[in-house]
């Protein structure tokens, strides 16, 4: 086919996205230098002129990701732990080919040292199963299995122990953020109805995400107010308890915070859901004087 019609060709098919995706897909998995010219001309003609530097480059890019897609993917149906690693390790070098994927390839890299882990913890802890989680759902299993066992032997305890300082070194390792590991573990003690623990997680130190995400796990537990209460009585800023108060029926408290914050609209809504007599004046007086 000479070059005029060519030319026609790809702005045809470039009129389908579907079939433009596919040629595409096409040219960068047969990596020839025809093929090679192909792309290229097929770029032009949807008018993305690139300079040589440029095609080269997406070129590059583009057949890698093609390549590492397919390899990603038959890695992950091996059932082989061994088999699995060794593939992605084989992406891991196809990654370092260029700069541009460093960034991927150190994500990868990690995802490699998480299945390791995730291996040994299957084996010390079978018949628990880890593969193929993500590593915050290795840590919630973690957290769960601390809680959920029976640990009252000197054995038991040692198990449990065991499991905490696996949670220490994979925290270390992958430099999980304190604040999701504070989520995590709210996420694990309302799923097992550990209140006891959430209270002493709030109250050992103040929490980096705050007391709201407590205030919202306790409510959601269906709590008793006066439980819920404590936990909201330290949110900061105070505006941010008024709606907590409101939910909870704590009325006289809303108006409190309403009238510090000067705002003349919680207090008009405190004033219509509250039945109080009393608070109602006292919402009258709030409002005279702001």
């Amino acid at each position: 086919m000479d070059s005029s019609k060519e030319g026609e060709l790809f702005h045809l098919i470039y009129q389908y996205p579907q079939a433009s995706q596919l040629l595409r897909v096409y040219y960068s998995q047969v990596m020839n230098p025809r093929n090679k010219g192909k792309l290229s001309s097929f770029l032009k003609a949807g008018n993305h002129v690139l300079e040589e530097a440029t095609a080269e480059s997406f070129y590059f890019i583009f057949a890698l990701v093609i390549e590492i897609g397919f390899v990603v993917t038959y890695a992950y149906l091996q059932t082989n732990q061994d088999d699995r690693n060794r593939m992605l390790g084989n992406v891991s070098q196809i990654y370092a080919k260029s700069r541009e994927l460093s960034e991927h390839q150190k994500l990868l890299d990690e995802q490699v040292l998480l299945l390791g882990d995730q291996m040994l913890l299957g084996i010390e802890y079978f018949p628990t199963v880890f593969a193929d989680l993500s590593l915050s759902e290795t840590l919630y299993k973690l957290i769960v299995m601390t809680v959920t066992q029976d640990f009252e032997s000197k054995q038991s305890e040692d198990v449990r122990k065991g499991i905490n300082q696996k949670i220490v070194e994979l925290i270390r390792k992958f430099r999980v953020p304190d604040k999701r590991f504070y989520y995590l573990k709210i996420k694990a003690f309302v799923e097992c109805e550990r209140w006891d623990l959430l209270h002493r997680l709030a109250n050992d130190r103040k929490p980096p995400i705050g007391y709201v995400p407590f205030a919202r796990a306790m409510m959601k537990g269906s709590r008793p107010v006066e439980e819920v209460e404590g936990v909201v009585d330290r949110i900061e800023p105070t505006e941010d308890r008024y709606e907590f108060y409101i939910t909870l029926h704590l009325f006289e408290k809303a108006a409190r915070v309403g009238e510090r914050v000067r705002s003349e609209r919680m207090l008009n809504e405190v004033y219509r859901k509250c039945q109080d007599p009393s608070l109602r004046q006292m919402i009258d007086e709030m409002r005279n004087n702001m």
